[in-house]
C-alpha cells in the first residue's frame, strides 16, 4: 500500500505529441521511400527533410505550465494529506488493539482483528483510487499544454517545409545530430508567441 507521488510534467510514454514526434522507424521509412522513388522514376529524387527537437524542453517551456503545475501540486498535497491521516488513524487503532488484546476474550479479539483488516482493505482501496485519480488529473491538465506544443511544432513544420519532426531524445545514445537539424529553438519562439491563453483554453 503506497501512494505514488506523480511528477507533473514528465512526458508520458504514449504522448499525444506522437502526431509529429515520430519514432526512428518513420525516418527509415522516409529514406526507403526516397530510394524507391529514385529507382522507379526519372523525376528529381525525393529528399526527406527531417528536423529534430527536444520535446521535454518544449514541454518544460510551454506557456501556462507553471500555473497549471502549481495547481496540480496543491491537489496532490491534498491527496497525500488524506492518505496520511487515514494511515495515522489506522496505526493508532492497531497500537490500541495491541495494548488491549490481553484483556479481550478470543471472540472479541477476532471481532477487532476482522474490523482492523476491513479498515486496512479500505485504506488500500482508497490509495489505489487516489493514485488513479491523480494520474487522470495530471493527464487532463497536461492535454491542453501538449496541444499547444503540437500546434507550435506544426506551425514550424508547415512554414519551413519539414517532412518529419523527431524527438531526438527518443533516438537513444548512438546517433549523430547536426546542429542545423535541431529546431527546438524555432519551435520555442513560436510557442512563446502563442502565449498562455490558447494553451489554457484548449
Amino acid at each position: 500500500m503506497r501512494f505514488v507521488r506523480k511528477s507533473f510534467f514528465v512526458r508520458p510514454r504514449h504522448s499525444v505529441l506522437r502526431v509529429l514526434v515520430v519514432v526512428p522507424t518513420l525516418v527509415l521509412a522516409l529514406v526507403a521511400s526516397s530510394a524507391h522513388a529514385q529507382r522507379g522514376t526519372n523525376r528529381a529524387p525525393f529528399t526527406p527533410r527531417i528536423a529534430f527537437v527536444n520535446v521535454q524542453q518544449l514541454l518544460d517551456s510551454v506557456p501556462g505550465r507553471s500555473a497549471v503545475a502549481s495547481g496540480f501540486a496543491d491537489e496532490l498535497r491534498l491527496a497525500e494529506t488524506r492518505v496520511r491521516l487515514a494511515a495515522d488513524s489506522m496505526q493508532r487503532a492497531v497500537e490500541a488493539f495491541a495494548q488491549q488484546q490481553q484483556n479481550l476474550s478470543p471472540t472479541q479479539r477476532e471481532v477487532v482483528t476482522l474490523s482492523l483488516r476491513a479498515r486496512e482493505l479500505q485504506l488500500e482501496d482508497m490509495v489505489q483510487r487516489l493514485n488513479i485519480s491523480v494520474m487522470e488529473r495530471r493527464e487532463a491538465l497536461q492535454a491542453p499544454l501538449e496541444a499547444c506544443v503540437r500546434r507550435a511544432m506544426q506551425t514550424v513544420q508547415e512554414r519551413d517545409g519539414w517532412h518529419a519532426i523527431v524527438d531526438w531524445t527518443a533516438l537513444g545514445s548512438l546517433f549523430v545530430l547536426s546542429p542545423e537539424a535541431d529546431i527546438t529553438s524555432r519551435v520555442l519562439e513560436v510557442l512563446r508567441r502563442l502565449g498562455s491563453e490558447p494553451c489554457l483554453s484548449e
